[in-house]
């Protein structure tokens, strides 16, 4: 870029006075070139390409054609840059067909090498080379010959050769000028260009925009002052820029130039063209005198147009077409003027730089529209931004209570404690919301009073344990326990230990009433917002809760301590009754032996028939009823107690079953039952209580007995399993051996609802004892207390037809039978 505006400074230099001749050569000589084509090589802008401007640039400066000449700008490698229309015209090609690619190819074949060589001759020498007579190959593949001669360019970036057609040396001249005009004008408009869309491109702000513009202006035309003027429809404007050469007086603060330039922009001849004074047509007096008032001598006025309301326009057309109406573009508008002056002496001004500023009013709209659309997009993304970061802000600080409440919830959840679910929730709260103190009050309504239980304070004195009168506050309580609300005021009297603060209360309540209040307490510029009010509401909603399932469990607690204190009270009634009643029972049975002796010596129970002999029976059968009831008693007393022994000794079960079933036998068949056996051969010898085992399985004998119909079958199974260890346990996955034995009646079901409670002592099942033997419903519990005495379990099953227990028992019980 330094390079390329050295370049346009010495072609300015040099060009600078045979400008104004080539422009009255071309409107004298009838043998004027047309313009070249634009460069194929320029860097065009983002905001304003530079194609549009050169095919009315060929119109304007020059403004007649050469019907057969050929004029070529090619680069070092002999591509081409530009061409010249009517020689396109007489190749047969298309402008934009020849861009881009290398001369030579027109050259005819025999004549390539002599054109190499006359390349090399000019790039060596840099000057004009003779002319010589070339053979050129039309799109048809005719040829024509013409005289050509070469010449480097100055003022261009990288070296630039011109072949143009040999013609007379005064049109040669005149080509010449008009040519270093036009790669002038080119320079020139590409550095405009470049200096307004670089702001653009970076979205600066307007003003940067149009001083960039003005600045180059001024530097461009070597002017003395350039300033650029703001229409305003309803007022006179404003000027906004403006740029002076060094010793040059500003109208910036003059106070009449806003309406001078308001006074111009309704004196424009034309809205799309620029107005130069002097020109070849007169101005008008009040144009005239508008320019002695700014201190100027010559000036330049270039009009800023714009579309009107460009977006709504769009989205009405789209519209009106959408219902097929007929619709008109709405004309530019004026939106200020560029005004370039010349203050010291009068100045002509040359024909390229008028045709740069009328091209300049083109483009200088579009770079207003873009730069007004980049800053409105600005504020928008700026807007928008804002409100992200606002919209994440809440999203955050809604993560963060949240995560609070979630955190309370926790640690309120897994406390049954008061005092530990007032300190987890006021402590996350306090850290949450950010204040200087919290603390929890709780109720007690009957005596009107509010008792702070809990307190989280750093900086304030501590109020934990006050007791306050709710009657004395009725202003606050009323709201707390009748209204249910959470409320934030500041008093209007300093508290003389915490001063002046802002206090947020919420009371903590459920279906069932209020229990407590929270307090929270700020400095006075504080103000609580509505999430830190909501989330203060969330915990204490929580806080009352678990206050209320806290108190339900101490509730729980303080009923389950009574009945166990009241079933251990039975417990040890039922011992020391069983304890009492068993020495006279013990009386009462030897008197009963005795009796017996005295009346069978008497012959009195000889004879079954008498009365007296019924009542005997029934005498010695009571008193047998009543001493198992007593042990039984007895036995569980010990066993809940821990302090029933064990005896083991060694138990060869496929001998010792069938003995202990064999005294139910005739009690079966007197019921017509069948009692069968179902006995594995190799059952071990196992090490255990004889007869914690021997009461274990006359226990199950007799239930079944007792609640088998007749007709049915009692079945005694016992057989060894191998079961895997659960996970967890030392030897997971390791088979274990394990002794069961079972008792099963036929034509019996337990219901379902009744399985659970029938090893409850004194249970038993209504109207489920066909035989009417009764009993105590102890038999079952106290199977089950000994069963879990020796280490096993005992189980129940049962199906329509048949109910079954189960006893299980270790491997480490057991040892091998050869042993």
């Amino acid at each position: 870029d330094s390079q390329d505006s050295q370049d346009s400074q010495d072609s300015s230099g040099s060009s600078g006075s045979s400008g104004s001749s080539g422009s009255q050569g071309s409107q004298d000589s009838p043998t004027a070139i047309r313009p070249l084509m634009p460069l194929a090589k320029t860097t065009p802008t983002q905001a304003m390409p530079l194609q549009p401007v050169l095919p009315q640039l060929e119109s304007a400066v020059f403004a007649k054609n050469v019907t057969a000449s050929l004029c070529f700008t090619v680069d070092a490698a002999g591509i081409i840059l530009s061409v010249n229309l009517p020689g396109a015209i007489a190749l047969g090609y298309p402008v934009e067909a020849l861009i881009s690619t290398a001369l030579i190819d027109l050259i005819h074949p025999h004549d390539r090498d002599r054109w190499q060589q006359e390349c090399l001759s000019v790039e060596v020498n840099r000057a004009q080379s003779c002319p010589n007579t070339f053979r050129f190959m039309r799109q048809d593949g005719s040829s024509f010959d013409q005289i050509m001669k070469a010449q480097v360019l100055q003022g261009a970036s990288e070296q630039t050769v011109l072949w143009v057609a040999s013609v007379q040396p005064d049109l040669a001249t005149v080509q010449q000028e008009q040519v270093a005009a036009i790669l002038r004008l080119q320079a020139e408009w590409k550095r405009l260009m470049q200096a307004i869309a670089l702001p653009v491109r970076q979205s600066l702000p307007l003003k940067q925009v149009l001083k960039a513009t003005a600045t180059e202006v001024q530097r461009i035309l070597e002017a003395d002052r350039v300033f650029i003027y703001v229409f305003h429809p309803n007022t006179v404007g404003n000027i906004t820029i403006e740029i002076l050469k060094p010793g040059c007086l500003g109208i910036r603060r003059h106070p009449h130039a806003a309406a001078i330039c308001y006074q111009k922009s309704r004196l424009l001849k034309h809205l799309d063209q620029v107005q130069a004074t002097p020109d070849r047509e007169p101005c008008s007096p009040q144009w005239l005198n508008s320019i002695h008032q700014l201190g100027a001598k010559s000036e330049v006025v270039v009009p800023i147009l714009i579309q009107p309301n460009n977006l709504i326009q769009h989205n009405n057309l789209i519209r009106h077409n959408s219902l097929g109406d007929k619709v008109t573009s709405q004309p530019d508008q004026l939106w200020g003027l560029v005004v370039v002056h010349q203050c010291e002496e009068q100045r002509h001004w040359q024909d390229w730089e008028l045709e740069l500023l009328n091209q300049l009013v083109a483009h200088l709209g579009i770079v207003v529209q873009q730069a007004e659309l980049n800053q409105r997009n600005h504020r928008w993304n700026a807007n928008l931004e804002r409100q992200i970061r606002a919209r994440t802000s809440q999203l955050q600080l809604a993560y963060n209570f949240e995560a609070t409440l979630k955190r309370i919830t926790d640690e309120v959840r897994d406390s049954l404690e008061e005092d530990q679910i007032l300190q987890a929730a006021l402590q996350e709260v306090a850290r949450a919301i950010g204040v200087n103190c919290c603390n929890a009050s709780l109720y007690d309504l009957e005596a009107q009073t509010s008792t702070v239980h809990y307190e989280y304070t750093n900086i304030l004195s501590p109020y934990q344990g006050r007791v306050v009168q709710m009657n004395a506050f009725p202003e606050v309580y009323s709201q707390l326990v009748h209204g249910g609300q959470a409320f934030q005021f500041c008093s209007l009297i300093p508290n003389p230990e915490r001063g002046r603060v802002v206090m947020l209360t919420c009371p903590m309540m459920d279906d069932q009433g209020v229990l407590g209040d929270l307090w929270l307490i700020n400095h006075p510029d504080y103000s609580f917002t509505e999430q830190d009010i909501r989330l203060v509401q969330q915990v204490a909603n929580q806080c009352a809760i678990a206050i209320r399932q806290a108190r339900l469990f101490q509730a729980a607690q303080a009923q389950v301590k009574e009945l166990e204190r009241l079933n251990q009270l039975k417990d040890d009634f039922l011992s020391t009754v069983s304890h009492e009643l068993r020495t006279p029972m013990t009386n009462i049975k030897l008197a009963i032996q005795m009796l017996e002796v005295v009346l069978k010596q008497t012959g009195v129970l000889e004879d079954t028939t008498q009365r007296a002999s019924k009542y005997f029976s029934i005498l010695q059968s009571e008193c047998r009823r009543e001493i198992g009831l007593i042990n039984d008693l007895l036995d569980l007393s010990r066993l809940e107690s821990g302090s029933e022994s064990l005896d083991l000794s060694s138990i060869d079960l496929f001998t010792w079953i069938p003995s202990i079933t064999q005294s139910f036998v005739e009690r079966a068949h007197s019921h017509q039952q069948r009692l069968l056996l179902n006995l594995e051969p190799t059952l071990p010898t196992i090490t255990s209580d004889r007869s914690h085992l021997e009461r274990i399985l006359s226990e199950l004998l007799q239930n079944a007995c007792k609640y088998t119909p007749a007709g049915e079958k009692i079945i005694v199974s016992a057989q060894v399993q191998d079961i895997e260890e659960p996970e967890g346990e030392i030897n997971a996955g390791t088979p274990q051996k394990i002794i069961s034995f079972s008792v099963c009646n036929t034509g019996v079901e337990i219901p379902p609802e009744e399985r659970s409670r029938i090893f409850e002592k004194f249970y038993r099942i209504p109207k489920n004892d066909p035989w009417q033997h009764g009993g105590t419903g102890l038999g079952l519990a106290l199977a089950t207390k000994l069963t879990a005495h020796l280490g096993g379990t005992l189980a129940v099953s049962s199906t329509p037809d048949t109910t079954c227990f189960k006893v299980e028992f270790p491997a480490h019980f057991a040892s091998s039978k050869d042993s």
